[in-house]
């Protein structure tokens, strides 16, 4: 006979993220906003900014 699966995991928090302090998910967030923003004007170098050092 298999074993039984172990016992679901506790949902996390709403809200929470691993490893991510609230100024990391604020510095992520700015990004991802800056991004998109950037997409619906076509502003390519806006775009590409973030992913070049």
């Amino acid at each position: 006979m298999p074993a039984s699966p172990p016992p679901p995991a506790r949902p996390a928090p709403l809200g929470a993220r691993p490893g991510g302090t609230p100024a990391d998910l604020a510095a992520v967030r700015a990004v991802v906003s800056g991004m998109y923003g950037a997409y619906t004007a076509g502003d390519r170098e806006r775009i590409q900014a973030p992913a070049h050092p």
